[in-house]
């Protein structure tokens, strides 16, 4: 099971439509439970009995595969239609539901700081080295002394809030300058994930308060889908002893149920957040474009390479130097 991709189809797929097909799993374990405890209908006869068990378990593997099934991505994208307006960190948050500290953002971040004219970039045969014109941002003492109602005042014109301390705590939190290679090496020693965790909270806060402020947020935080997913997990459990009979059919569906509850349950932030129709359209059409861009077509152009990080699978290494 490729983890990895069922992560990112189900991130292409509508939260409703999931929410959906569990709600009908729960209600169909849930059923059979119940008559399996409460009736004699599985005691009566052997046959029936088996019947229904393998019927329940192919019911379970086909709403499984309708969950996991990848959306049509036939659609050409054009360039034209997806126009960046978003920086980096915006962008994964819509897709993610949250701000990490991987190297695909902290190189997207900095060449989209260079593209804005807040951050030079200086080449050399072996190396990059990376200058934040300092001036344009921000430095506050400390994430704890940071109040609510005074977010704004961390931002400036063009730089909202969260970039800003996105750039002044975690890419940039004591030094101006930093080389590709130097920045490859700390993110291999968590060095930008312990900043992450230490600003995470008020990442996250920030962000909100500017998508609510620009209307782009629809609703608070949700833990409507965790509830859905533990009610899942323990309705099929219950239903899997209930019937209390061993059929491969019965077990294959109800593993397979279990085990894309469970890589959800991991991953249950991606569906924390509800933007407005505007953004998920806006990600979606991204998402496709990203998957049309080429690293190899000569000269990429630099919101491709962007987009490619952000959605597309590119491993950041040393050699992606001859990107920059």
């Amino acid at each position: 099971m490729d983890i990895k991709l069922i992560i990112e189809n189900l991130k292409q797929k509508d939260k409703k439509g999931i929410q959906k097909i569990i709600f009908i799993i729960i209600i169909i374990n849930l059923l059979m439970a119940l008559v399996a405890m409460f009736t004699n209908l599985f005691t009566i006869n052997k046959i029936i009995r088996t019947v229904i068990n393998s019927l329940l378990g192919v019911v379970n593997i086909i709403l499984v595969i309708f969950m996991l099934k990848p959306e049509e991505t036939i659609v050409q994208e054009k360039k034209a239609e997806i126009k960046k307006r978003y920086n980096p960190i915006a962008l994964q948050f819509f897709r993610k539901s949250e701000v990490d500290a991987s190297m695909n953002l902290l190189l997207a971040e900095c060449l989209d700081l260079q593209e804005r004219n807040l951050l030079e970039i200086s080449k050399n045969e072996e190396d990059c080295i990376f200058t934040l014109k300092n001036d344009n941002f921000v430095r506050m003492n400390g994430v704890e002394t940071v109040e609510e109602n005074k977010i704004d005042d961390y931002g400036k014109e063009g730089i909202p809030a969260y970039e800003n301390l996105y750039v002044t705590k975690i890419l940039f939190p004591f030094e101006n300058t930093i080389s590709f290679k130097d920045m490859i090496k700390k993110s291999k020693e968590g060095y930008y994930q312990s900043r992450v965790e230490m600003c995470q909270l008020l990442l996250e806060k920030m962000i909100v308060h500017e998508l609510e402020k620009n209307n782009e947020l629809k609703g608070d935080k949700s833990k409507i889908f965790l509830i859905i997913l533990i009610v899942n997990i323990i309705v099929a459990i219950l239903a899997l002893f209930a019937l209390g009979v061993f059929n491969i059919v019965l077990l294959l569906g109800m593993v397979a149920n279990l085990l894309v509850s469970i890589v959800l349950l991991k991953n249950e932030n991606i569906f924390a957040y509800s933007f407005t129709p505007e953004i998920s359209n806006y990600i979606d059409s991204t998402v496709r474009y990203a998957k049309q861009v080429n690293l190899n077509d000569g000269e990429i152009e630099k919101d491709d390479l962007i987009v490619k990080m952000l959605f597309g699978d590119i491993q950041i290494d040393s050699d992606f130097f001859k990107f920059l």
